[in-house]
């Protein structure tokens, strides 16, 4: 596919003296501030001496068959269906014949032209062009009632054109295939660069087998098979993610294109039950978001599954990894295309007006989470270390690691041995609002030690942890390790917690903690620390690297519960 803006000298806009007209009639119709908006815009992009123009252009492909009058071809489903799609397969990409509109939103005259070339039945090469646009009801020249909708092109049935000699030289084909006219295209400088991100982050599976390819802005961006690696690190497709808040995304589309192509990953085919074959490609390594990816036909459609009761967002118990799920029956991917939303992001059995199939969907998709699961859990399980550093049997010991005593904690200091230092003051940094972390991490009760960590993921929680669900933003989050929490004893009430762990770099941070929830972690409000200084339910507190950490704090309500422990540095180092 070929993406390109066009400079056409608006006289050459076919029917441009009809779309004058009706734009000016529907102004002065306007009752509504947004119409009268909308087609003031209109009138002044007509009235300059050129219009921008995106071409959409697709090649190897079959072209847009007609004729253009039946119903139920290629292009009459095109430019007259609604919610119809006229794919010929049942896994295919399109589900609903929606995506069309999607060239109405980025012009500024809602009016866009197409033109193919196909082959009818005798194996002939044929050619159709026609227009369509959207306005508002309204009164004619001639003082007829006019619909919102009106086509250009055969007059004699609302028709195509046949003849390419009958359209500007910039609408016409030569190969088989379907060109896409977005008439005032809403250009900006990076519009080329954000075509470009969505594409990859949408895209990156079909890319990389070869069974797409994108050119944009005259050849000036080329995503293709050779190119789809380095294109994640391209920073001006960095900047054009970021700029529409896109970036998380544009991350996780390059954690799932690795879990695709990397040699390290494990990969399992496996038949799930009322589905079909689905193929799990896992990927485990440091830094990884503990998230799914699903792909269909090459496209990544979502990566939770909440309508059927799990938003794959925790995954306790297991490093860090990313999973790239997709079907490899056609039997699976049919039935996953049938409970597809219009928009390719989501599933959801409710889809389906037969309640015998959309309980079949329901119970096939539960399978698939729980199969998805048990992979995760055989591939990404925490293993169990040769040491784990055990701090509260630590005072049953006379001697450390290294063979020196420990120090005496009640014994007086020898007047004549030691040195007096004035005392060191500490500054505790006021805390600032954390935004953009994960929820969840390490911990346990008391009768079980729970190891645990942090992540990231892609929406908003309260911290870092093993199994969390939010996207990085300004706050850091912070590896801890050694990491174990325990109820002291004397405390049977559970009001207060010892925590102990490990940082791995030096500075301010925030150690916050939750009660485990099945799903999401439930804040558990600190009143009171032995070490560091408490806000806001939270502890702020200074960190040295490899120093190892020992806190007891009190909450503000007893829990004998599992506890998540997460930190994050404190907003003003992390922006410096």
């Amino acid at each position: 596919m070929k993406f390109d803006v066009l400079d056409v000298a608006t006289s050459e806009l076919p029917g441009i003296a009809v779309l004058t007209d009706t734009v000016e009639r529907c102004l002065a119709d306007a009752k509504q501030e947004k119409d009268e908006d909308f087609f003031s815009q209109a009138k002044k992009l007509l009235e300059k001496p050129t219009t921008k123009i995106l071409r959409i252009s697709d090649f190897n492909t079959k072209g847009l068959a007609g004729p253009s009058g039946q119903e139920g071809t290629p292009f009459h489903s095109l430019l007259k269906g609604a919610g119809v799609s006229n794919n010929k397969t049942e896994t295919s990409g399109g589900s609903f014949g929606i995506g069309k509109n999607a060239s109405f939103a980025i012009s500024d005259l809602q009016t866009v032209l197409y033109s193919t070339a196909y082959r009818d039945q005798a194996d002939e090469l044929r050619f159709a062009a026609q227009g369509k646009c959207r306005m508002v009801s309204h009164v004619d020249s001639n003082g007829e009632r006019r619909r919102a909708t009106g086509y250009w092109g055969n007059p004699d049935g609302y028709v195509a054109v046949e003849d390419p000699a009958d359209v500007p030289d910039w609408m016409r084909r030569d190969e088989i295939g379907t060109s896409i006219f977005s008439v005032g295209f809403r250009q900006n400088d990076g519009w080329a660069w954000s075509i470009a991100y969505s594409l990859l982050t949408n895209f990156f599976a079909a890319l990389h087998r070869d069974r797409m390819a994108f050119e944009i802005n005259d050849g000036e961006i080329k995503l293709n098979h050779n190119t789809v690696a380095a294109m994640f690190d391209d920073p001006r497709i960095i900047s054009a993610a970021e700029a529409d808040g896109q970036k998380s995304q544009l991350d996780f589309s390059r954690d799932l294109f690795r879990c695709l192509t990397s040699p390290d990953a494990t990969e399992i085919e496996q038949e799930v039950q009322g589905l079909g074959r689905m193929r799990f490609r896992i990927l485990v390594d440091d830094g990884l978001p503990k998230r799914v990816g699903i792909v269909r036909n090459g496209m990544l459609i979502t990566s939770e599954l909440q309508q059927f009761g799990d938003k794959l967002q925790r995954f306790v118990g297991t490093r860090e990894f990313v999973a790239f799920v997709e079907p490899v029956a056609d039997a699976a991917s049919k039935l996953m295309k049938s409970i597809e939303n219009p928009r390719h992001d989501s599933f959801s059995a409710n889809r389906l007006s037969d309640p015998l199939k959309r309980q079949a969907a329901e119970s096939a998709m539960k399978q698939l989470i729980k199969e998805l699961r048990r992979q995760i859990e055989q591939t990404a399980s925490i293993e169990e270390d040769d040491e784990v550093t055990l701090d509260e049997l630590a005072r049953f010991f006379a001697e450390d690691a290294s063979g020196t005593p420990p120090p005496d904690p009640d014994a007086e200091n020898d007047p004549e041995k030691y040195v007096y230092k004035p005392a060191r003051k500490t500054k505790t940094r006021a805390l600032r609002p954390q935004e953009n972390t994960g929820d969840d991490g390490g911990g346990g009760d008391k009768e079980t030690r729970e190891t645990g960590g942090k992540r990231s993921g892609d929406q908003k929680g309260p911290g870092a942890g093993s199994g969390g669900s939010g996207t990085q933003g300004k706050v850091p989050p912070l590896k801890l390790r050694g990491l174990r929490t325990a109820i002291p004893s004397g405390h049977p009430d559970a009001l207060k917690r010892t925590i102990w762990f490990t940082p791995t770099v030096s500075g301010a941070a925030v150690v916050q903690l939750e009660a485990t929830g099945l799903n999401t972690g439930e804040p558990l409000p600190v009143v009171a620390t032995s070490n560091g200084a408490v806000h806001n339910g939270t502890v702020a507190i200074e960190l040295t690297e490899g120093e190892r950490i020992s806190l007891e704090v009190t909450f503000d309500a007893p829990y004998p519960g599992p506890v998540e422990v997460f930190a994050t540095a404190e907003l003003q180092e992390a922006a410096a």
